[in-house]
């Protein structure tokens, strides 16, 4: 008889304690802290040097008199300050920089078009890898299939496709044409044609990339899988560098028509939009926007739209108009308009409108709506309506719903057996984002962060869904440690599951940002809030002051 394992003769109580100690050292050999400007691996210039000769785009350095602080989206701190921003042109140079960072152990932000409001693309002391100039695009009419760059943004893919294919396809994208494909997909991906066509995920074919170990891998459903599934839906670069993707290109939805009207702020009208969206079908879609102002009366905006005839909608979107008191002022229109012959056209009259809601200071909260109870959105209003100065001094306070989920998305992969989106994501019909914005250097945004946090935690997370926040617009400061590993995904098994991956494919931990897999075995801090006039991400201890404001100012 062959002798029994000693592993498997242990007891239990011994078989457990011996568990524990292999995690532990599983995750001392995981965790990291990142080098910073101080510590003796800290490249010195003839390394810098040498790296930006070898490559085929560009590095500046924080030292070079032309160096300019990376705008940010949401100046909630100060603007990190990453010690380089490198542009790579091809495969080869991202895997120059990978082996740079790996050597001098950097952390690596990544930026492709910059729409990000929780900061998550940029640090200090870092290398920001900005992919503006990877911004390749090819179509093929025959599989409708595009293939870009993630430097691309989407106002620029869709003029290409509308050109190419004669305003008869289209992608699906965000609704502001500002961003790009490759944060916009690993978050999700929705926008105005979700409702008909899915998630942006729904339409990822394939994803090229560069691993940790500086490899290039093709990811799709049938090399490397499991990776495939990870990127569909796990937000921030935290597996490895995208430099292109492949989607599935989509009929043009045909003639849209649009409605917009600014409305009382009473419940009446939440309840009634609410239930106007509840019963809408799969090609009609909604906004609903509503905050107060500084020096007059709080605002609710609501807009709609529609893919059909003006017969048609005209039939769908008409009782909108009668949900309150509508008032036509500020372009708002009180009327259903037959605007466009099909959304390319829509899609050309809108390219250039690029959001302009950069440069706030801000604290953003998220969640979403299934509206399976009556009055969800009128707690949005109860809100609104008890906004006080006194309350929230220096500041505003507002919220925006996109009423673009459910439809064909709630019908594709239910079970995330294909991505990475949390059901609770596609079963809703609202995706709503709320936000406290406050003066420039206002001394008392902790206060202000700390109260939206504490309604986001006691009201909003239990009015909305629980296992889903959105990630390019997300509540920065969770309730546990571990509340932001179950809620981006649906669940703890989830990130487990990804977490898996991760440490298959990326073993040493190069790649992070905040709240990404991965990101609680990283020593270094990224706080909701700095000292004044203060940038400290990217830090060994909280609230350690990187940079002043005052040198930020180039």
């Amino acid at each position: 008889m062959k002798k029994q394992s000693k592993l498997l003769s242990l007891s239990l109580p011994s078989l457990l304690l011996f568990n524990l100690i292999l995690f532990n050292y599983l995750f001392l050999c995981y965790s990291k802290t990142f080098t910073l400007k101080d510590d003796k691996l800290w490249p010195t210039e003839e390394e810098i040097n040498k790296l930006a000769n070898s490559l085929k785009g560009t590095l500046i350095s924080d030292q070079n008199v032309n160096y300019t602080t990376p705008y940010t989206w949401n100046l909630r701190t100060g603007p990190p300050r990453p010690a380089f921003i490198i542009k790579p042109l091809n495969a080869d140079d991202i895997i120059k920089v990978i082996e740079f960072a790996r050597f001098h152990i950097l952390r690596i932000s990544v930026k492709s078009t910059g729409h990000h409001q929780d900061i998550r693309n940029s640090a200090d002391d870092a290398i920001q890898l900005d992919m503006s100039l990877i911004n390749h695009k090819l179509i093929d009419l025959n599989e409708k299939t595009i293939t870009v760059g993630p430097g691309q943004p989407f106002a620029d893919i869709h003029t290409f496709i509308n050109q190419q294919s004669n305003a008869t396809l289209v992608a699906l994208s965000g609704a502001e044409p500002g961003v790009g494909p490759a944060g916009w997909v690993l978050g999700g991906g929705h926008g105005r044609l979700t409702r008909l066509y899915g998630l942006g995920v729904d339409a990822l074919i394939r994803v090229q990339m560069v691993l940790s170990n500086g490899k290039q891998v093709n990811v799709s459903m049938n090399e490397n899988s499991d990776l495939f599934w990870a990127l569909r839906g796990s937000g921030g670069s935290t597996f490895g560098i995208i430099y292109s993707l492949t989607f599935q290109l989509f009929n043009d939805p045909g003639p849209m028509s649009v409605m917009s009207g600014y409305f009382p702020i009473t419940d009446d009208v939440a309840d009634n939009f609410q239930s106007w969206l509840y019963n809408a079908p799969n090609n009609a879609g909604s906004y609903y926007s509503i905050g107060t102002r500084i020096t007059s009366k709080p605002y609710l905006v609501l807009s709609a739209f529609c893919f059909d005839s003006n017969e048609n909608c005209d039939r769908i979107l008409s009782p909108l108009i009668y949900i309150g008191n509508c008032s036509a002022t500020l372009g708002a229109t009180c009327k259903v308009i037959h605007q466009y012959i099909n959304y390319n056209e829509f899609l050309m009259a809108t390219k250039d409108n690029r959001d302009s809601a950069g440069d706030i200071s801000a604290y953003l909260v998220s969640t979403a709506f299934n509206f399976s109870t009556p009055s969800q959105l009128a707690i949005i209003n109860q809100w609104i309506r008890n906004y006080s100065r006194a309350d929230w001094p220096q500041s505003v306070i507002a919220c925006s719903g996109n009423g673009i989920l459910g439809g064909k998305s709630a019908q594709l992969d239910y079970n995330q057996k294909l991505t990475v989106v949390a059901p609770a994501m596609r079963q809703s019909l609202m995706a709503i984002t709320c936000v406290v914005a406050w003066s420039a250097n206002g001394k008392n945004r902790q206060d202000l962060i700390d109260k939206i946090d504490q309604w986001a935690d006691s009201t909003l997370r239990y009015v909305g869904v629980d296992q889903w926040v959105f990630w390019n617009e997300p509540q920065h400061n969770f309730a546990s440690n571990i509340d932001w590993q179950s809620r981006y995904w649906g669940g703890l098994e989830i990130y487990n599951k990804l977490k898996t991956i991760k440490i298959k494919y990326d073993p040493d931990n190069i790649f992070t940002c905040y709240h990404c897999i991965g990101w609680e075995d990283i020593q270094n801090v990224d706080p909701g809030s700095c000292p004044d006039n203060c940038s400290c991400s990217n830090q060994k201890q909280s609230n350690t002051c990187a940079y002043s404001y005052n040198q930020l100012i180039n």
